[in-house]
């Protein structure tokens, strides 16, 4: 408490904040999952870290989590050291698959650029870019084709960390 005419002293304690950034690289490629990553201890989610911002947190040991709707990742044990700013960068263990639609012919149908993928029950459908190479984490995995132009079938996969394959879509 303070009254008329007194002179105190105030000390404050700051906290040591790390502006720390978080990058996550799919392994074996140059594609970067531009999404925020969340920092946990002890099961509890403590920072979300801005994907291009970065955040502010103490320093200490977090679990990594790079959320998606499709594959979410976890980074356990990783440290924030006590400096002034850290880039932490992940690289995320996946194979690689790239979805083709195929005409009655043989022949690629390029004209149709997307499909939807899911994973597991209750995983709604994400949409995908068809004959781009498609980082995912190992696992089984449904692909369904563009109802709309005619590719109604569903082909369900399997990707290991490191493989690279083809699913195709046909008519």
């Amino acid at each position: 408490t303070f009254v008329a005419g007194d002179r105190k002293v105030v000390s404050f304690q700051l906290a040591r904040a790390v502006k720390v950034f978080i990058s996550a690289k799919a392994a074996g490629s140059d594609i970067v999952f531009r999404k925020n990553a969340e920092l946990w201890q002890n099961g509890v989610k403590k920072y979300t870290v801005h994907v291009s911002n970065g955040e502010l947190v103490p320093p200490g040991t977090y679990t990594v989590v790079i959320p998606d709707d499709l594959m979410p990742y976890e980074q356990p044990n990783v440290t924030v050291a006590n400096r002034n700013d850290q880039r932490i960068d992940i690289t995320v263990p996946v194979g690689f698959v790239m979805f083709i639609y195929q005409k009655a012919d043989g022949t690629q149908d390029r004209a149709i650029d997307r499909v939807f993928l899911s994973r597991g029950i209750g995983n709604q459908r994400i949409f995908r870019r068809a004959f781009e190479e498609t980082p995912l984490l190992p696992g089984s995995y449904t692909v369904t084709g563009w109802s709309q132009r005619g590719y109604s079938g569903s082909v369900s996969f399997d990707i290991a960390v490191g493989e690279r394959k083809h699913v195709v879509l046909s008519k």
